[in-house]
């Protein structure tokens, strides 16, 4: 392949640098201090060449970028082994003096990462909510439930053409599956290709609704992504689903310590004991998961995360990455299935808050303060105001691997957006609603609320007091919400949704929203392509006949099935980083239109799906 300009001396000058003890092993194994200098040194080569991948992949010039983006990734998986090597204690003598440099290590982090660093955590006063945590509703559970399996589905059927830019060759891509799947005469084959790039310069029959064939790219074999073909089979979640799958497994792991799901009738917390998630066992798992023996691709905040904390020692938050690409919003469907049914001031549920705003009554637990989170033992800080449990579990989450403001604020968004379907509002009214209200949160410069400094080393974290505004009426009423977000952020969230809703509004199918808004994995475009994709495949479901969810109701299960196929289809033929589109896209959709639309035939090829289908039951509190 091509190499970008500069890209052989960029190189050759990072490995000079690695090897500043001068052994000639290119290990700079001999100065702890001076390693640590040469990995950030790499960080900042492999952010600078990070940039010229995109510009060349928006510039068209796709092998260069491929050739960019290899040298970006050997650059920090050399500032990972930098790192890793300097955290073993190279000038240890004996194998003892090592593990007792790991130990000390460990003690050192306990020491800064107290066990009430968590939400609703075993012996965290703030399980008093617990009760109020998950949805109170059978209906919603159920469909929080289908937002993890839609989610986890549409990730897995993305792998296969993840990370290809070039339109022509996913073109290509589609016109062979075709071929195959149909079992095509070579004429009937020209007559599929000449379909295929009609279809490609006007956006075909789909962008009136109607998707043109049942034919896409969905798990696609063999794999063709440049960047996972060489360790990835067709089904394999792709590595933001690989993420997802740590905070899963977290939150089903918590969920049985505390007594497992609570029935339709129950209250879904396990009685008085308290689960939720712990960052600490969440940041264990990840290190785990990626770490020795993984055999695959890692996302730039995975590699940075393991720099921090595995290498560093760095407990939560300080572990998170300076990052703020898709991953954020791609994971956020346990997080609302574990959280998006607590209350906010009253501490009672959603659905309870909702009657109560229409005269019904509040009901519901005493709420008690949360424990600041990721502060020291002596003396303990003053607790942040009361907050929504789901916008906490999401901040929390979020920093373990990406210690970013603008990662928080869409990751947070991007939760409300669900949570709104989950309750049982359309997408479109759902995201409208979030828009609204993040207008006024910003145009009142934060609702007047102290902000709450959460983030490690004087970042930007914030956490505000409730404001009291209320969603559009059309959206379930939800109770007052306090934003972990800077008001100008906020603004431009609800600016870039309403991008997205327009663009929806007026018949864009997603292929060309991700050539409007962008396909590479960076906010504020990673949120709008899927955003746009769901707003898109609810629309296809809507003219098509179908009203709610069609989990379960023969013809409208079917219609749920062409909606979910076709807005995926739709969302992967946009290219780029198709995978995190297709996660957040296929939560939504799920929860909009039942389990029953997620297509029988993907379930049966995803991996872990039996293991994911129990615990995102568990998770709900099914």
């Amino acid at each position: 392949m091509a190499t970008t300009p500069g890209a052989t001396a960029s190189a050759a000058d990072a490995a000079a640098a690695a090897d500043s003890d001068g052994d000639g092993d290119g290990d700079g194994d001999g100065d702890a201090p001076v390693a640590s200098g040469q990995v950030a040194f790499l960080e900042r080569e492999a952010a600078r060449v990070h940039l010229e991948a995109q510009a060349l992949n928006k510039s068209g010039r796709f092998e260069e970028a491929t050739a960019a983006y290899a040298e970006m990734n050997a650059l920090e998986r050399r500032a990972l082994e930098l790192a890793a090597a300097a955290a073993t204690c190279a000038s240890c003598d004996t194998e003892t003096e090592r593990q007792d440099a790991l130990a000390g290590s460990a003690r050192e982090r306990e020491r800064r990462w107290p066990a009430h660093s968590s939400v609703a955590s075993p012996g965290d006063a703030y399980g008093a909510t617990l009760a109020a945590a998950r949805f109170r509703d059978p209906e919603a559970r159920r469909r929080a439930a289908a937002a993890i399996c839609g989610a986890y589905a549409a990730d897995c059927a993305s792998v296969g053409v993840q990370w290809i830019y070039d339109g022509s060759a996913l073109e290509a891509l589609l016109a062979e599956e075709r071929r195959k799947k149909k079992g095509a005469s070579p004429a009937v084959a020209a007559a599929l290709d000449a379909s295929s790039a009609a279809d490609a310069a006007s956006g075909g029959d789909a962008a009136a609704g109607e998707p043109d064939d049942d034919v896409g790219l969905e798990f696609l074999d063999p794999v063709a992504s440049p960047f996972l073909a060489a360790d990835y089979a067709t089904g394999r979640p792709s590595p933001y689903g690989e993420e997802t799958l740590v905070l899963i497994r977290a939150l089903a792991a918590d969920a049985a310590r505390g007594g497992g799901g609570g029935g339709d009738g129950g209250d879904g917390g396990g009685g008085a004991q308290a689960w939720g998630l712990h960052c600490g066992d969440y940041a264990e798992r990840y290190a785990r998961a990626f770490g020795a023996g993984f055999k695959g691709y890692m996302n730039a905040s995975t590699r940075a995360f393991l720099r921090n904390y595995g290498a560093s020692g760095l407990p939560p938050p300080w572990s998170g990455a300076d990052d703020k690409q898709a991953d954020c919003v791609a994971r956020v469907a346990p997080l609302v299935a574990a959280f998006g049914g607590s209350g906010g001031g009253a501490g009672a549920g959603a659905e309870e808050q909702a009657r109560g705003a229409s005269g019904g009554g509040t009901g519901g637990p005493t709420p008690v303060a949360p424990a600041a989170p990721w502060a020291p033992r002596s003396p303990p800080p003053p607790p942040p105001p009361p907050l929504l449990l789901l916008e906490r579990a999401t901040e929390m989450a979020t920093r373990v691997t990406q210690n970013e403001d603008a990662a928080v604020g869409w990751a947070c968004a991007a939760a409300l957006v669900l949570r709104g379907v989950v309750l049982g509002a359309r997408v479109e009214d759902a995201a409208r609603g979030v828009a609204e209200r993040l207008e006024g949160w910003g145009a009142r410069g934060g609702g007047g609320g102290e902000a709450q400094e959460l983030r490690g080393g004087g970042g930007g974290g914030r956490a505000a007091a409730a404001a009291g505004e209320r969603a559009a009426p059309s959206v379930p009423s939800p109770p007052p919400l306090a934003l972990p977000m800077a008001p100008a952020l906020a603004l431009d969230i609800a600016a870039r949704m309403r991008e997205a809703l327009s663009r929806a509004a007026s018949g864009t199918t997603p292929e060309q929203a991700a050539a409007v808004f962008g396909r590479n994995c960076h906010l504020p475009n990673s949120y709008q392509t899927p955003l746009h994709a769901a707003l898109w495949g609810e629309r296809v479901h809507e003219k098509g006949g179908g009203g709610g969810e069609g989990g379960g109701r023969g013809g409208g299960e079917r219609a749920g099935e062409a909606a979910f196929a076709a807005a995926i289809r739709g969302a992967l033929r946009g290219g780029g980083c198709c995978s995190s589109r297709a996660q957040a896209a296929g939560a939504l959709l799920a929860a909009r239109l039942g389990k029953g639309a997620i297509p029988a035939g993907w379930r049966d090829r995803c991996w872990d799906w039996g293991e994911v289908e129990q615990a995102a039951e568990a998770i709900a509190g099914r």
